[in-house]
């Protein structure tokens, strides 16, 4: 049987603050409820899901009350949880970053060429007057 810190998203630090709350094992944190695990320190809604599926995962397929499975798929997250989650905002996909990264890497090479065709038509008209 794995032991609480064993669970992927909990160390040892956090599987001492969720015993501190009664969750001293993986049976427990199974069991728990969402909403009280989601209000330990350093959980949320999310994160509360996740490590109550891993640890559901990590447990033998009799104490899970099912058939025997090689891995179980974590159930999507409940409709009342997904509507307190902060809406993302101004968020850009990587390919929109790189592109704006490229732009002004291009108008300063055609600035740099303004400047030196400036430069070199100056020259080119003071040389004229002198000779």
């Amino acid at each position: 049987m794995a032991e609480l810190h064993e669970i992927r998203g909990i160390g040892p630090a956090t599987a001492a603050t969720l015993a501190e709350r009664g969750i001293d094992s993986v049976e427990k944190l199974a069991e728990a409820d969402v909403a009280s695990v989601a209000q330990v320190p350093g959980f949320g809604p999310r994160r509360a899901e996740a490590v109550q599926a891993a640890a559901r995962a990590a447990l033998p397929a009799a104490a899970q009350g099912g058939p025997e499975r090689e891995a179980m798929e974590p159930a999507p997250p409940s409709k009342a949880l997904i509507d307190k989650l902060p809406a993302k905002t101004g968020t850009k996909s990587k390919k929109k970053k790189k592109k704006s990264a490229k732009a002004p890497k291009k108008a300063s090479k055609k600035k740099a060429e303004k400047k030196a065709e400036k430069k070199a038509k100056k020259k080119a008209k003071k040389k004229a007057k002198l000779g």
